[in-house]
């Protein structure tokens, strides 16, 4: 068995058991270079990024506004992307991908896209996650409706529904 291996398998040791527990499965990215991860504290709204070689944890944004649970590294490293979706009362939710430099300085917010509904009578923040595909788009996943970011272009294109695979 390869050291990498050795060292990645408490990790998914651990979320098999968060699994089977009935949690919500925290998300990490890892950086291109295997350096260190990015992933969220505060139920999504803190980004935090952790060096491997130094052990070393840097909180990169205190408060994104959002409940990403998954965030998405860019494939040069240097951006991570979060999503806000936010559901209104007697109107469509909406949903909003930013992006980040690692320094924590805003580098790109999108336009508010209008998305599914989501069931509630008050103004709540749904969970979100991020995948960041090598064509530098983005995957957004909301539990239930998927869709791709283009960052470039400003661009959103929904997908096609999904089931909850990470929330219990």
């Amino acid at each position: 068995m390869t050291p990498f291996l050795r060292r990645l398998g408490p990790a998914l040791a651990g979320l098999a058991f968060l699994a089977v527990t009935g949690c919500e499965l925290p998300g990490v990215a890892w950086l291109p270079d295997s350096s260190g991860i990015v992933f969220t504290e505060n139920k999504g709204t803190r980004l935090v990024h952790y060096d491997l070689k130094k052990k070393a944890r840097r909180v990169i944004v205190n408060d994104t506004g959002t409940r990403t649970t998954w965030p998405a590294v860019s494939p040069d490293g240097k951006q991570v992307a979060v999503a806000r979706w936010t559901a209104i009362p007697g109107k469509a939710s909406q949903l909003q991908v930013i992006l980040y430099n690692l320094d924590g300085k805003e580098a790109h917010r999108s336009r508010a896209y209008a998305w599914r509904p989501l069931e509630t009578q008050k103004v709540e923040l749904g969970p979100t996650h991020l995948f960041w595909g090598r064509a530098d788009k983005l995957l957004v996943w909301t539990g239930e409706e998927t869709a791709i970011y283009d960052p470039f272009h400003a661009t959103l294109v929904k997908g096609f529904a999904t089931y909850s695979l990470l929330t219990c």
